[in-house]
């Protein structure tokens, strides 16, 4: 856990195969070291090379994406992607009182830029604003660096409540 005053970039970071993050309170998550847009995102969980990965019955809050797969380059080992994970039971939550204030980057709630096979079933994400980008509590976007063939699929989002949000998915 971080405090309302540091700055804590990443809570898990997944670089492993079979990662599981259970009944676990991840919170205060931030980075205010650079200015707004320069590359201060944080992430509760992020992951980028393996899988499969098991998110289930926790609290997750982070400034940047509260939960983030994709977007790193795994040396070109394109097997290496992530895959089979699952996300179910977690409140996923941004403190809108003390991070709406421009002095960080608020992103997506769940951001998914490389993965397959994701099933996400049964969580609550709260509070997804305008600041970092659009204000989308789920974010599909496909693209990994390094790796023209990259991308989403198989994704299964099924039983859950987004609340506060500018854009739900």
């Amino acid at each position: 856990q971080g405090a309302t005053t540091s700055a804590v970039k990443r809570g898990f970071l997944s670089q492993g195969p079979y990662g599981a993050v259970v009944d676990s309170d991840i919170r205060e998550i931030h980075d205010q070291t650079t200015s707004p847009g320069q590359g201060n995102d944080a992430q509760a969980i992020a992951g980028w090379c393996y899988g499969p990965m098991l998110i289930q019955n926790n609290f997750l809050s982070a400034a940047g994406e509260n939960i983030l797969f994709g977007g790193g380059d795994c040396g070109g080992a394109h097997n290496f992607e992530p895959a089979d994970i699952t996300i179910i039971g977690n409140h996923l939550w941004k403190d809108y009182a003390n991070w709406n204030t421009g002095t960080m980057d608020v992103k997506n709630i769940l951001e998914l830029k490389n993965a397959n096979r994701v099933l996400v079933d049964g969580n609550v994400f709260d509070y997804s604003w305008l600041d970092g980008q659009d204000g989308n509590a789920i974010l599909i976007s496909p693209r990994a660096d390094g790796c023209a063939t990259c991308g989403d699929a198989d994704f299964t989002f099924t039983h859950n409540l987004i609340r506060h949000a500018a854009v739900g998915m």
